[in-house]
């Protein structure tokens, strides 16, 4: 009997099949696994965008949904938002396979204390002043127009030339200069007033009150006297540690009206006439307003635009620059040792130095150096801004027209800016988008 025997060619084995089978499935099921993984981590980060976006929006579902339309993505969205934070789910599907995403956001209450000092000596009359302050309106406009939720921001303006008009605060002085010297005790009775606190004294009626400068107080002759101790000593508030005295003179002044066209106020004693009037009597002097405590005061603390915009429209130019004195208030409105004592409804304030989430600012604006007693001024302002900047105050300084060593010393680290009337506008909003970059929420 004869056996054929075949031999297959080219064909595969059950098993191999079945195997390769097997494979392809494999292979299928990991790529519709990697696929699923790509998209969940696609809608994750469009989920982080979008809840981004929408912590700073009016209508955050109308933006979510725009967003996932521009990216090509069905997925339907779910917000939810309370005063602790925000979150945002997302759930689409990947192949048939249904995949959700959930981003999460924590508002981190961030608030902002912002002191501005601008110099209003002469040399900003017209023009330079004018610019300056629609800067300061759009400073406010970048700053305000960031405001969300809980994020709470104060800003103070100090206006800076001779003295500093503190305004309607005459707690802070010690008492005994609010009661007339000697050489003044004749027109004080003559006159019926008991102290410098009388509504008809010069300067009372128009809320105007003025420090003594503390060089002159404290008797300093020299620049090598203004040192360390003495410039910390100037942070302490009153009845803390800190003797203010009141500002009077008995000096006649150089115009007869202020820049807003306010007359400056003369009281002559009878025997010291102003028709004779003797400069250097000792026992009879005349009392007059100063042109160096002027009719811009300081707006402190304003918590909304409006408020804020009054303080901008009381800007006035007038004598001669002392910005060593306008940074000298900037840090007593923000220094925590004067906590309480600038507005009854803002206790809180000035906040601690070591508070969390709390961003400190002063802002210097100066179109020139010092003029009178130069040494000890420019010594004393630097200073001021070394200490300052010890505490985390965030300090930026602008030299308006000028490149002054004075104004750029006191700046942080990349704080400096020169500006001029063409672009102090823009200066003021990058300065104001970098303070809102510093507190923005988490």
């Amino acid at each position: 009997m004869t056996v054929y025997v075949y031999r297959q060619k080219g064909a595969f084995s059950a098993g191999f099949i079945l195997m390769l089978i097997g494979a392809v499935g494999f292979l299928v099921t990991v790529s519709t696994i990697i696929r699923a993984y790509h998209d969940h981590d696609r809608l994750s980060g469009v989920a982080d965008i979008a809840l981004l976006s929408a912590s700073d929006s009016d209508e955050p579902s109308r933006d979510v949904a725009a967003l996932l339309t521009s990216n090509r993505i069905d997925a339907s969205a779910q917000i939810q938002s309370g005063e602790n934070g925000a979150s945002l789910r997302l759930t689409g599907s990947s192949q048939d396979i249904p995949i959700g995403v959930k981003a999460a956001s924590r508002i981190v209450q961030s608030t902002v204390e912002i002191a501005v000092v601008v110099d209003v000596s002469d040399s900003m009359k017209g023009e330079p002043l004018n610019q300056v302050k629609k800067g300061l309106v759009d400073f406010a406009d970048v700053l305000f127009a960031k405001e969300r939720r809980n994020d709470n921001r104060v800003i103070s303006l100090i206006p800076a030339s001779g003295l500093v008009n503190i305004g309607p605060y005459p707690q802070f002085f010690e008492p005994s200069s609010l009661q007339p010297p000697f050489n003044l005790q004749t027109l004080f009775k003559e006159k019926n007033w008991h102290s410098f606190l009388h509504p008809s004294v010069p300067g009372r009626d128009r809320q105007a009150f003025c420090a003594r400068l503390a060089e002159d107080s404290s008797g300093l002759t020299q620049s090598r006297e203004v040192s360390s101790r003495w410039v910390r000593q100037l942070e302490l508030a009153p009845f803390r540690g800190q003797q203010i005295e009141l500002f009077h003179t008995t000096q006649r002044p150089a115009g007869s009206r202020y820049a807003d066209g306010t007359a400056l106020k003369a009281f002559y004693p009878s025997d010291n006439p102003e028709h004779a009037y003797r400069e250097n009597a000792l026992a009879s002097l005349g009392l007059f307003d100063s042109l160096d405590c002027g009719v811009s005061p300081i707006m402190a603390m304003a918590k909304t635009q409006h408020e804020y915009q009054q303080g901008i429209e009381q800007l006035y130019p007038g004598n001669n620059t002392n910005t060593a004195e306008g940074v000298l208030w900037a840090w007593r409105l923000l220094s925590p040792q004067w906590q309480g004592l600038w507005r009854e409804a803002m206790a809180d304030l000035p906040r601690s130095y070591e508070m969390p989430n709390n961003v400190k600012v002063m802002v210097l604006l100066s179109d020139g150096e010092h003029r009178v007693n130069p040494a000890i001024r420019d010594r004393k302002q630097v200073a001021i801004c070394r200490e300052m900047k010890k505490q985390g105050i965030q300090v930026f300084s602008i030299g308006y027209g000028n490149n002054a060593q004075i104004v750029r010393q006191c700046a942080s680290p990349d704080g400096f800016y020169t500006a001029n009337e063409r672009n102090i506008r823009t200066v003021f909003s990058v300065i104001a988008n970098t303070i809102n970059d510093i507190s923005l929420v988490k």
